[in-house]
């Protein structure tokens, strides 16, 4: 058994916890109990956080654009090239792979309302509307590659609706990046550049491919759960372009 102590804000939370089973959190403010004294969840969840006698899960979380099978396979196929160059590459997998349009963090599951409340905001003023995926390349460049991306592009409205969401998210408290918006998928990241120029000059002869049109019909607020195998993304919400 194993015990720990989460140090928050005006608060504290012990930790009991039993490996694969369920954790139990014992809170208290100072040296007053908590209104609500005990709380348990599931490992998978999340993390809890406390203020003042309340406990609130928090999810790891982004704004993210979904992709349909059609791209999703096109890219398996692609990766599926690329591999047999022999790249020290760890690859995502095509069913993990989305659209970021705002990396927010670790949110309360009780904002999760109000930040829906915005992308609704957003989504009320757009239509569904067609990106074009293609353009494969590398991050920060072809000398030191350290991030596999294909390229998403071809309307406006998608840098228009990024903003949006970027300022209503600032509105929020979240900090907003300065970075211009560039709109990619990733596909892999390198973990060493062992034959990192064979796998360059294949990304090279797909510049100019295209892996098909996109039609983007809504945004989703999407949670992000590390484990051994890999961070697992779930939906949280919804929202449809137009509504």
């Amino acid at each position: 058994m194993w015990k720990g102590l989460f140090r928050v804000a005006r608060g504290s939370c012990w930790m009991t916890y039993w490996p694969g089973f369920i954790q139990t959190f014992v809170c208290s403010y100072g040296d007053i109990p908590c209104n609500q004294d005990r709380c348990t969840f599931l490992l998978s969840y999340g993390k809890l956080s406390c203020a003042e006698g309340n406990i609130f899960r928090t999810l790891r979380s982004f704004i993210a654009i979904e992709l349909p099978e059609t791209v999703k396979s096109a890219l398996l196929e692609f990766q599926q090239g690329l591999k047999k160059c022999g790249a020290d590459v760890r690859w995502v997998r095509p069913d993990s792979i989305h659209l970021t349009l705002k990396f927010l963090g670790d949110i309360k599951e009780n904002d999760v309302d109000g930040i829906v409340k915005i992308i609704e905001g957003a989504c009320r003023k757009y239509s569904a509307f067609d990106v074009e995926v293609g353009e494969a390349g590398a991050f920060p460049n072809k000398k030191s590659p350290r991030v596999l991306w294909v390229g998403v592009h071809g309307n406006e409205a998608l840098i228009k609706l990024q903003g949006e969401i970027e300022d209503g998210m600032a509105f929020l408290g979240f900090e907003k990046e300065e970075r211009k918006f560039s709109p990619h998928l990733t596909l892999g990241r390198f973990r060493s550049l062992r034959e990192k120029d064979a796998l360059m000059e294949e990304i090279e002869s797909y510049k100019d491919n295209s892996f098909g049109l996109m039609e983007v019909k809504s945004i989703s607020l999407m949670k992000s759960e590390l484990s051994p195998a890999g961070a697992k993304y779930t939906r949280v919400a919804e929202v449809a372009l137009g509504g």
